[in-house]
């Protein structure tokens, strides 16, 4: 375990698991079926809602995803930095 509590590993779950969601949410749709119904405003209000859901889910989701590949970026950056310093160390160089 790192002193921090996290590991490489751990990091690469949070990762993919992040970038899985964010499709997951971005992939959802709340209007399939729903149409305007003229002169219903309770229906209009219905899709109204549906189409907000589905733009938030979708933003959401696209953050969320973005994210997830930060974290993976962050990931490979460190790894590669950590084994540059023990390199170094190991090598006596600086």
């Amino acid at each position: 375990m790192s002193e921090f509590g996290i590991t490489p590993e751990h990091l690469h779950t949070i990762a993919d698991t992040w970038q899985h969601e964010g499709q997951t949410l971005t992939g959802l749709r709340f209007t399939p079926g729903l149409a305007p119904a003229f002169g219903c405003a309770t229906l209009d209000g219905l899709l109204r809602c549906a189409e907000a859901a589905e733009q938030t889910s979708g933003r959401l989701g696209d953050e969320l995803a973005a994210l997830g590949r930060a974290v993976g970026r962050f990931n490979a950056l460190t790894q590669e930095s950590d084994a540059a310093a023990a390199a170094a160390i190991i090598g006596g160089g600086s």
